[in-house]
Order: structure tokens, then C-alpha cells, then sequence
């Protein structure tokens, strides 16, 4: 046999190969039909994959089993079949999944509590700093619906910047640890979590509007006379 070269299977545009999930650095060697005729080899299957629907997977799963044990009856140990059923593998691991996703999700969210609760300090402190800077424009002619827009834009612009920041560097962030633990488990699947990045988004939103207008209605209760001899 001669080598023809080396192929990169993570370019682009490369067909997707079904290979094996037992075992990592697991070299492989790819042929044409006539190549292999003249090696002279008998052809084998090492695995077969199977995508059943919910609902009929029980039927087959039955049938499969029963043609697996009458097949291994009359066959040696070295060549039998062995038959593994994702949704069975799921079935007995369902409550470490769920203990895992309780674990993580719990701190998810105080991970998230912390992040608001640190943002809401961060504003309310800005705001008690800048009190008699407000206050000042105020006595200049700033009327209070410019104030309520200049509070609402800065409550905006720090959404905007968490938003970018998750969507960069904790993106890539992500992408590391998927490709870490994929070099560990060969079947596992990175997926970006869309949709609870654009519902946290939607909810620091809100946060940020809210704390915003709550902020703007503090800052102008009392008279400007009242609050520039306060400040």
C-alpha cells in the first residue's frame, strides 16, 4: 500500500465520516472500493447506527434484541454482537443528568443574582455620586425628560456591553471547554445555549430599564431648591 497523503477532516466543506466513539488518536485509512478488492480482505461492519422514532422504538428495539441473542446463540465470544440503546443509556443515567443540570443551573443562577445585584450597586452608587452633578444640570435648564433619556442610554449602554462581551469572549470561552472535553469524550457535541443567552438578555433588559426609571424617579423627587441645599 502507498500513502497518498494526510487529509484534514476539520476543513471546511469536508464530508462528515461516521467514526467509531471507542477510544481516542485512532488512525484511519480511506480507500476506494477497487483498492480494497485488491487487498485481497474480507469486508466487515463494526457498527451499525439506527435512528428510530419515539414512538416506534420500543417495537424495534424488541425485534433487534431478539435477533441479537438467536444470532449469538450458535456464534463464538469474539464475534458476537453487542447491542447499545442511547435511549436505555439515558434511562439509567437520568438521575445523575438531572442532579448535574440541578447542580449547574443552581449556580447559574446565583452566579446571575451576583451579576445584578453587583450591577444594581454599581448603579445605585454612580448615581449617589453624581446626586449634585444631576441636580446642577437640573438648575441649568435640563428638563426632566432629558434626564430620564441620559439615565435610560447609560442603563442601555451597560446591557449593550455585557451582551458583547458574552457574545465574544464568553463565547470563545465556551468553545474552549466544548473542545476540551470533546479531545476527552469523542462523542460529545458543542452547542452554543442561543436561547438562554436571548431570554437573559430579554430579562437584563428589563433589569436595566427598570433600575434605570426607578433611579430617574429618586433623583427628581423634591424640589430642585430642596435638593441643591441637600447636595
Amino acid at each position: 500500500m502507498k500513502c497518498s497523503g494526510y487529509i484534514d477532516i476539520s476543513a471546511k466543506h469536508f464530508p462528515k465520516m461516521q467514526m467509531t466513539v471507542n477510544g481516542n488518536y485512532i488512525n484511519y485509512f480511506i480507500i476506494s472500493e477497487k483498492g480494497f478488492e485488491n487487498l485481497g480482505m474480507e469486508e466487515k461492519y463494526f457498527a451499525l447506527s439506527i435512528n428510530a422514532d419515539k414512538q416506534k422504538e420500543p417495537v424495534m428495539k424488541q425485534k433487534i434484541k431478539s435477533f441479537v441473542q438467536e444470532y449469538n446463540k450458535d456464534t463464538e465470544e469474539w464475534n458476537q454482537i453487542t447491542l447499545y440503546c442511547n435511549s436505555d443509556l439515558l434511562a439509567a443515567a437520568k438521575k445523575y443528568i438531572t442532579a448535574t443540570n440541578l447542580v449547574l443551573g443552581t449556580l447559574g443562577a446565583i452566579l446571575l443574582f451576583i451579576g445584578i445585584m453587583n450591577y444594581i450597586n454599581t448603579i445605585f452608587t454612580d448615581i449617589q455620586v453624581r446626586k449634585h452633578e444631576l441636580v446642577i444640570m437640573e438648575s441649568i435648564g435640563m428638563t426632566g425628560k432629558q434626564l430620564r433619556k441620559l439615565l435610560m442610554m447609560e442603563g442601555i449602554g451597560y446591557w449593550g456591553i455585557v451582551l458583547a462581551l458574552e457574545a465574544t469572549a464568553g463565547y470563545m470561552v465556551l468553545w474552549m471547554m466544548g473542545k476540551r472535553i470533546k479531545e476527552q469524550l469523542p462523542y460529545f457535541k458543542f452547542s452554543y445555549p442561543w436561547g438562554c443567552f436571548f431570554l437573559l438578555a430579554v430579562i437584563l433588559f428589563i433589569t436595566c430599564a427598570a433600575i434605570s426609571e426607578y433611579m430617574y424617579r429618586k433623583s427628581v423627587s423634591g424640589s430642585i431648591s430642596e435638593r441643591l441645599k441637600l447636595e
